[in-house]
């Protein structure tokens, strides 16, 4: 399997557990913006996340996986505002023809 297979995350089945997903997701985000790749440790999202390493281990599988769960979600954020901003483009532009 090479370095770019997709990656399997274990998705939550309840609120709670959609919550901490979240938590993790935007804490490495975070500790990535703040201290870049080579100072982000799973320990140190687990603790801004408030959830336990063996949480983000039993989700993600490994270090690797988490980095991956975070590109793809930061992506599906882009790709959804790019959306949005096409969407207002596109309205702005019938509302220029109609006038």
């Amino acid at each position: 399997m090479d370095g770019m297979a997709e990656t399997t995350i274990r998705p939550p089945k309840q609120k709670r557990s959609h919550a901490s997903l979240e938590r993790v997701l935007t804490a490495s985000k975070s500790l990535l913006e703040e201290r870049g790749f080579d100072g982000f440790t799973i320990q140190d999202a687990s603790q801004r996340a408030g959830v336990s390493v063996g949480a983000i281990y039993a989700r993600f599988g490994s270090k690797v996986g988490l980095l991956r769960a975070v590109h793809m979600d930061t992506m599906a954020s882009i790709e959804a505002r790019h959306e949005e901003l096409a969407a207002e483009e596109r309205d702005a532009a019938d509302a220029r023809e109609a006038v």
